[in-house]
């Protein structure tokens, strides 16, 4: 009888060790405030760039904007399309907030592109200059790990039609990584529109960052570019 009852015990614990390592991005996406959406108007253009998604990292010890360079042009509903050279004098205006802001003081995130030097960088990846300090956003860590195919890697994002949403977590599974263009590939059966999801988040289970999303490719396949091209950017 004690046998049994010390093997249930080392059951249940082993259980609760196992259900703890899904624990830390949940925890995270629960207490902390991570996708954030745009708000962002430029010089000698009309259009105004407003949702989508966006997040911060702490990299180097300076915190940074992270979100999809698509949205500097038609996929943004910005035209003529912003060009990286002209980024930094063409912003009139960026801020970064949550989709459903709790104190609009310490929800802002304000943003530039001074002294970014984007060079010929080309890929789908966008990183931008946090001015202010004051805000209470979580930053992400970034990782630059490739993950094994079938592992299970988070979506953080909202849907246009969840009105009321802050963030939700959506589970994906790695498909494969292409090296040349720093492309991740993920299976998924999320039953939602993907509009205003580019520049979300994929993490992993600890929360760190692996890409962000870029776009989607036939029905359950999405694609993202890998947070190592940041370090095209911040040497």
């Amino acid at each position: 009888m004690k046998k049994v009852a010390i093997l249930s015990i080392l059951v249940l614990v082993s259980n609760i060790v196992f259900s703890q390592t899904e624990l830390p991005v949940k925890t995270l996406v629960n207490e902390k405030q991570i996708l954030l959406k745009h708000y962002a108007e430029f010089y000698n253009r009309e259009s105004i760039l407003s949702g989508a998604s966006a997040f911060l990292i702490s990299y180097q010890d300076k915190v940074y904007a992270i979100t999809a360079k698509h949205l500097l042009g038609a996929a943004g509903g910005i035209e003529p399309e912003v060009s990286l050279g002209e980024l930094d004098t063409t912003i009139a205006y960026w801020a970064l907030f949550p989709r459903v802001p709790v104190n609009e003081e310490f929800d802002t995130v304000f943003v530039n592109a001074k002294d970014m030097n984007y060079g010929d960088f080309n890929n789908d990846l966008l990183i931008l200059n946090v001015v202010n300090q004051n805000h209470k956003i979580e930053p992400l860590k970034p990782s630059f790990k490739i993950p094994q195919k079938g592992d299970k890697l988070y979506l953080i994002g909202c849907p246009y039609s969840q009105e009321d949403c802050k963030q939700n977590l959506y589970t994906l599974l790695f498909d494969e990584y292409i090296e040349e263009d720093s492309r991740f590939y993920f299976t998924s059966k999320i039953k939602v529109s993907l509009a205003g999801f580019s520049g979300a988040p994929v993490v992993d289970k600890d929360g760190n960052v692996i890409c962000i999303v870029a776009g989607k490719t036939g029905v359950d396949l999405i694609y993202g570019v890998g947070m190592s091209e940041i370090q095209k950017i911040i040497k």
